[in-house]
């Protein structure tokens, strides 16, 4: 799936470096940025692998991803409960573990829910992060009902990594991100289709796209794992970006078929609830 972080803030949670309390704060905070004014209920529905980068579980240091995992966990069970606790956890978010997992400890139930929750999108990775790990040992040795269904959401995850399942389109930050996405292939369709390439052999064009998206200005088909997929995408069928016909909507909902497996009919639908 598309990258639909804010350009750049992914990626520093690896590159920022730090102590493991800064990790996590930096965590934290994007995603509290993320949902800010959004309900409460969305922190299920968010989907960590498109905000996270890739360097997020690339890096051999798993102690990183442990923390990013954890600072962006506990950041969506803080919008998720809201009021106080929302509170406490702020307040200790660069206090270190010993300060928050007492927190955890009575927010057990809609800790539980969250880890089930994204663990059917995000796959078993999520054990990197300690208090997640220490709540499915418990769940193994205590509560056999929620390690079966742990066991049931990481199943889930695997078929939609193996494409076997097509991905869930609810996250709430897909609308907007998708705007952004198709006003920045306006501006570079327009580029493309003004450079008269039509006669071109494909790879000119290809590479003329590649060129022109890796410019700055374009905040989300710049960066790295979605260039991939676009270049992925184009290739299979350059001629696409030539027809006049095809708006930057609809060539987007093309493009996020290709990735996702749905109809391009059913993502337009979902980006236009946004």
């Amino acid at each position: 799936m598309p990258f639909l972080g804010k350009a750049g803030a992914g990626g520093a949670l690896i590159s920022g470096g730090g102590s493991a309390e800064e990790i996590y704060a930096r965590a934290f905070d994007l995603l509290a940025a993320m949902l800010d004014k959004k309900p409460a209920g969305d922190a299920f529905k968010v989907q960590l692998l498109h905000y996270l980068p890739d360097t997020t579980f690339a890096t051999r240091n798993r102690d990183v991803v442990g923390w990013t995992l954890s600072g962006a966990l506990v950041s969506l069970l803080a919008h998720s409960t809201g009021g106080e606790p929302a509170n406490e956890l702020y307040r200790t978010r660069e206090q270190g573990m010993a300060a928050w997992m007492p927190i955890l400890g009575e927010l057990l139930e809609p800790w539980d829910a969250l880890i089930l929750a994204h663990t059917a999108t995000t796959g078993w990775g999520l054990v990197w992060s300690e208090p997640v790990a220490a709540r499915i040992n418990f769940w193994e040795m205590h509560a056999g009902s929620k390690f079966e269904a742990w066991l049931a959401a990481a199943k889930t995850a695997g078929r939609i990594r193996r494409q076997v399942t097509m991905p869930p389109l609810d996250d709430p930050l897909f609308p907007e991100a998708a705007r952004i996405m198709i006003c920045e292939l306006k501006v570079l369709l327009a580029q493309v289709r003004s450079q008269s390439l039509a006669n071109q052999k494909s790879p000119d064009l290809i590479q003329f796209f590649e060129q022109q998206a890796e410019r700055k200005e374009f905040g989300f088909l710049n960066d790295p794992h979605n260039l991939t997929l676009w270049l992925r995408f184009v290739a299979s069928n350059p001629e696409i970006l030539l027809t006049q016909a095809k708006s930057p909507g609809a060539i987007f909902d093309q493009f996020q078929a290709s990735v996702s497996g749905h109809d391009p009919d059913y993502i337009r639908q979902k980006r236009a609830r946004g």
